[in-house]
């Protein structure tokens, strides 16, 4: 019992201890505070009591701290702005600024390639073709006569730079409006060298093979404009896609050939490999050395209206190149062309030598 009220007694002495130093602390406290405005550090408010700052001081801690300065860009920019305005004032650095920009426009200048754009409106001729172009209007009156086609013309107001249309971009102007305008481009530039053979004669196979009548047309309108064995060769190949008014004018276009100018294309046509441009071009020979005997029998030159006549003259020897040609024609085993060779051999060797 008399233990118990011992530790009764010292947990009551250890309690007034606790609470007497605490209120001489907080007596402290309070009056340090009091007079703070006295004794006060205004880099951070804080009291200077040794005992407050034994607690709450910041000595000895590090801080982290970064400054940053808000004029610094400023300053910057004003550097940038006085040293461009110094390099407008300083004629050396406007003569050198104007010579780096002039280097770099004659860089992109040369990178730069020219272009053409190609406007495909429709896939038909956009004007049907006159009877003045191929002359078929007489013939189709006269029961199946051939006329006479003009050669196309150059367009000689066409200005257009054709130097910048490559071989595909003239293949999509003329196969995509086969115009008769758009042919006489192709022509003229063909003519001044601006487009190559092969593409020419892409574009009239092209046209040649399509199924439209007045496309057809602008192909022997090229052929017509442009003599030659290829050009002879795409008309015979493709004859028989024709339609009567076309084959009409194929007609006419190949008997063009047995005019004295163009005879050598034509004894190159008759020693082709393909069957069909060795029948047409001795079908041509035969019917031109008709022409030529009825002629002479008439006493005279016979003229082309109306009918297959479109040779002028011409004699044994005229057609003395072809006999050889013939002659090993008359060997061949397609029947139609030996016999046409045979025929041919006849007519020549029955023209006086006049």
């Amino acid at each position: 019992m008399g233990q118990t009220n011992r530790y009764v007694t010292g947990m009551i002495l250890t309690a007034a201890i606790i609470a007497f130093a605490g209120f001489f602390f907080l007596r402290g406290a309070v009056k340090t505070v009091r007079h703070a405005d006295f004794d006060m550090s205004y880099s951070m408010p804080r009291p200077k009591s040794a005992l407050y700052n034994f607690f709450f001081g910041l000595e000895g801690r590090e801080i982290e701290r970064t400054e940053i300065n808000p004029f610094k860009d400023k300053k910057d920019a004003k550097k940038l702005s006085d040293a461009k305005n110094a390099a407008k004032i300083d004629p050396k650095a406007q003569a050198a600024e104007a010579a780096k920009k002039a280097a770099q426009q004659k860089a992109t200048a040369a990178q730069r390639k020219p272009e053409m754009k190609v406007t495909i409106n429709n896939a038909a001729p956009t004007a049907p073709l006159a009877s003045g172009d191929l002359n078929t209007e007489h013939q189709t009156q006269s029961g199946g006569a051939i006329g006479a086609m003009p050669t196309a013309r150059a367009n000689t107001n066409y200005q257009a730079k054709t130097d910048t249309l490559s071989a595909a971009q003239w293949r999509a102007l003329v196969v995509g409006q086969p115009t008769k305008e758009n042919v006489s481009k192709l022509v003229n530039a063909f003519n001044n060298k601006e487009v190559d053979a092969n593409t020419l004669y892409l574009i009239m196979n092209d046209l040649i093979q399509s199924s439209n009548t007045e496309t057809q047309a602008m192909a022997l309108v090229i052929a017509q404009a442009v003599p030659s064995l290829k050009s002879f060769s795409a008309v015979s190949t493709n004859y028989d896609k024709l339609d009567a008014n076309n084959r009409k004018a194929a007609d006419t276009y190949m008997m063009s050939y047995m005019s004295g100018s163009k005879l050598s294309i034509l004894a190159l046509a008759l020693q082709s490999e393909d069957s069909q441009v060795v029948t047409h071009a001795a079908q041509v020979m035969v019917t031109g050395l008709e022409q030529v005997k009825n002629g002479q029998n008439a006493g005279g030159t016979r003229a082309s209206s109306g009918g297959r006549g479109v040779v002028a003259s011409g004699t044994k020897n005229t057609y003395s190149q072809f006999v050889s040609i013939f002659e090993n024609l008359t060997k061949s085993g397609d029947s139609t062309v030996a016999g046409l060779a045979q025929n041919a051999l006849t007519q020549i060797q029955s023209l006086s030598n006049t």
